[in-house]
């Protein structure tokens, strides 16, 4: 092909020239780059004004996929005990963040959830597996709480070791 540059030969592009100002202290911060950004290109010529208005629009609304949800600060610790010639899955979810969530427990032997665990109480459950010996494997703890009065869930997985009793 000829007459089209190699990129980077034709100058700076427009998100070259707004990423170059990041990081930004917050979602305005980057809205207002933008809209900088895009005046300047219809300045230039480059833009169009319905071309900038659709830019900073759609920048604005992209708060959500800049700002990442949020990991709620959650301890989990999974362990397999015995109980006679039974081994059982235990699950302990400590709340160590400041606001109360919601705690699922799930495991391949059974789940529970936990409503309104306060900051620094913990949601427990040791499952009943039926077996003598278990293979290792995981837990699944998800977490939701209110971020803005939005529900927000984050998911954790924690291994267990194999084991067996008797």
């Amino acid at each position: 092909m000829t007459g089209i540059p190699s990129p980077g030969t034709d100058g700076p592009t427009f998100l070259d020239l707004v990423w170059d100002q990041a990081p930004f202290v917050n979602h305005g911060a980057f809205v207002s780059t933008v809209t900088g950004t895009a005046e300047a290109f219809v300045t230039a010529g480059v833009f169009t004004a319905a071309e900038k208005d659709l830019i900073v629009s759609r920048a604005a609304g992209a708060e959500r996929e800049l700002d990442p949800s949020p990991a709620w600060d959650v301890e989990v610790q999974a362990r397999i005990q015995c109980v006679g010639s039974t081994v059982y899955v235990a699950v302990n979810a400590r709340n160590a963040d400041d606001v109360p969530l919601t705690i699922e427990l799930i495991t391949p032997y059974g789940s529970r959830t936990v409503t309104g665990v306060a900051s620094g109480k913990a949601a427990y459950q040791s499952f009943n597996t039926r077996r003598a010996t278990v293979p290792a494997g995981t837990v699944t703890v998800k977490v939701t709480g209110a971020v803005d009065g939005v529900p927000v869930t984050t998911q954790i997985e924690t291994p267990y070791g194999a084991g067996g009793c008797g």
